[in-house]
């Protein structure tokens, strides 16, 4: 996708991506065996343990934060076309 857009945009773009994959990364080594809801690959009889489900409000904020990032990173796209 970047290599379709300007150099300033694609680098926005890039920053943005490597963000994301930073906040996966993080959550990943917080709690790599929550792998949805797998046994871990290091051992065959881990007992598969669910994490704590969210509350509903929980889970509408986490989402509104991360849909407001990526508007964020939309419109800054957008102002530079």
């Amino acid at each position: 996708m970047a290599s379709s857009m300007d150099p300033e945009t694609a680098k926005m773009f890039l920053q943005a991506v490597e963000k994301e994959r930073e906040l996966l990364f993080t959550e990943y080594n917080r709690n790599p065996d929550a792998r949805l809801g797998l046994a871990p690959l290091y051992s065959r009889n881990a007992v598969i343990r669910r994490p704590q489900r969210q509350s509903i409000g929980e889970l509408a904020v986490r989402t509104a934060v991360r849909a407001t990032i990526w508007e964020t990173v939309i419109s800054l796209f957008l102002a530079f076309r």
